[in-house]
């Protein structure tokens, strides 16, 4: 299925990308920093199983204001079931300078997740939806407009040195996506892979200089 993908098109221009192959599963990984927008690391994930599985991830981690959250998207597809999720994913325990910046977002209507405590590195401004016909277009709608509010208040935040090594370990430690991911690609590949690009810490160099 070709897809006009949202994350790539964000993404492309400002950084770089590789694509590998698996047997039937390709994983393209796009990445880019970009300080003086207030970009500390930027990625996308795009994992693809034909006729079996899609994913599309993407995180924004910001080098201004002090516990700016972090942008996080999410969009899955599994034969006849479909998932998508996007949130300002805190980065310490304090969550009410993210309602106070993001206010005009109704709050999450889900309180429970199987992988996930939503009360610790997840916010009251998490979108969530499950469905069995896809959605898509809406996830974009809802993504870029978030999105876009999340790079407007960040760049007129003064610059902070970010430190995201708790929240990476913990969403690491919990990703579904590492079983996918040792499935296709062995498990050396998934572990370093998730660790070093997905949720790098403060790295992000899985793929050498980034």
């Amino acid at each position: 299925m070709t897809r006009n993908l949202w994350s790539k098109r964000w993404i492309e221009g400002r950084g770089r990308s590789e694509t590998r192959s698996s047997g039937p599963a390709t994983i393209e990984s796009m990445w880019f920093r970009l300080p003086d927008a207030g970009v500390h690391y930027a990625r996308s994930c795009v994992l693809t199983v034909p006729g079996k599985f899609f994913a599309e991830t993407m995180l924004v981690y910001p080098c201004n204001g002090v516990n700016f959250p972090v942008f996080g998207s999410e969009y899955i597809e599994m034969r006849d079931r479909y998932f998508g999720a996007v949130d300002f994913h805190p980065v310490s325990g304090e969550t009410g300078h993210i309602d106070a910046y993001f206010s005009d977002f109704p709050d999450r209507s889900v309180e429970k997740s199987a992988h996930y405590d939503l009360d610790t590195y997840f916010s009251r401004k998490l979108w969530h939806k499950r469905s069995d016909k896809p959605f898509y277009e809406e996830f974009v709608d809802v993504c870029e407009a978030r999105l876009e509010s999340f790079m407007g208040i960040l760049t007129s935040l003064p610059p902070h040195t970010p430190d995201y090594i708790a929240l990476d370990a913990y969403m690491a430690e919990n990703d579904p996506a590492h079983g996918i991911l040792k499935a296709y690609f062995g498990p050396e590949f998934a572990d370093d892979y998730v660790r070093g690009f997905l949720f790098p810490g403060d790295s992000g160099d899985f793929f050498g200089a980034v």
